[in-house]
């Protein structure tokens, strides 16, 4: 099978500056790291947005700095923290369309990645304007029917969690949906801004999310008056495919609870008399 990694909000600050009482470029370092020791065979790292916090040229020199010791190709997508002009100062090289977006094609095996740029800037909220949506036409047209993998940072539907339904994809949503349902190859889509693990499928493609790298957002159904976050683990997420198959894993890479072999827990009358691995 592949295996490609998807990683999600980074929000990254200048380097030294904490987030919500965390090291966000600490926490983006050890995720890295995980992939490097772990899952070097990845055909593919994808970033889905968010990717600094206040768009800071320190921070996204920091995201650049390490990134780049990744063995594979890092696919990145900007999220409403983002600046887009930042950005493309610290990513000259980055593809973009006709327009600056940061939207492309990237190759995978037997497949191609959509990356979308759902960026507004100064709102939470992310849209695909007319020019985003007509490139997304053009490219999806000469793609025939080519497997596809879709990756975006804002989720173009709602999830149940009303404080952040509210920053959904708005603009451009419907049609997104069309475009990819007249697709018969997209296989998933990715995405982020959500800062926690979630599965689904809208019009009938599957999506998930995993955790940020950064903080999280409280597992919250009423209708709070703010957003409010957490600080519930860290997580990358794992995919597995092939012509049949695909499967995400959500690998929360700074777990560091006791291992131990199953097939002697009967006889440990604790944790500390447990094997270690």
């Amino acid at each position: 099978m592949h295996k490609l990694i998807h990683i999600t909000d980074p929000h990254l600050v200048a380097p030294s500056r904490r987030l919500y009482a965390l090291d966000p470029l600490l926490r983006f370092r050890a995720a890295i790291d995980a992939v490097k020791a772990r899952h070097a065979d990845a055909e593919a790292v994808f970033v889905t947005g968010d990717l600094t916090h206040w768009g800071e040229p320190a921070a996204y020199a920091a995201l650049k700095d390490e990134i780049a010791r990744l063995p594979m190709p890092c696919h990145l997508a900007l999220g409403n923290h983002d600046t887009r002009a930042t950005f493309h100062q610290a990513f000259p090289e980055a593809p973009t369309d006709d327009e600056g977006f940061v939207q492309y094609l990237a190759p995978l095996p037997g497949a191609k990645a959509l990356v979308l740029d759902t960026l507004v800037d100064g709102a939470s909220y992310g849209a695909l304007c007319a020019a985003r949506l007509g490139w997304i036409e053009r490219s999806l047209r000469s793609l025939g029917g080519a497997k596809l993998f879709v990756f975006l940072h804002h989720a173009p539907f709602a999830v149940g969690i009303p404080a952040m339904d509210k920053s959904r994809l708005n603009d451009g949503a419907e049609r997104l949906g069309q475009l990819l349902g007249a697709h018969a190859g997209v296989r998933h889509l990715f995405h982020g801004h959500l800062h926690r693990p979630l599965a689904g499928s809208w019009r009938g493609i599957p999506c998930s999310t995993v955790p940020a790298t950064a903080h999280q957002i409280l597992l919250d159904y009423c209708e709070p008056r703010t957003v409010y976050g957490s600080h519930e683990p860290p997580a990358i997420g794992v995919v597995f495919w092939d012509a049949e198959t695909l499967v995400v894993h959500q690998e929360n890479y700074l777990d560091t609870s006791p291992r131990f072999a199953l097939d002697k827990g009967e006889e440990a009358q604790s944790l500390a008399e447990l094997p270690q691995l």
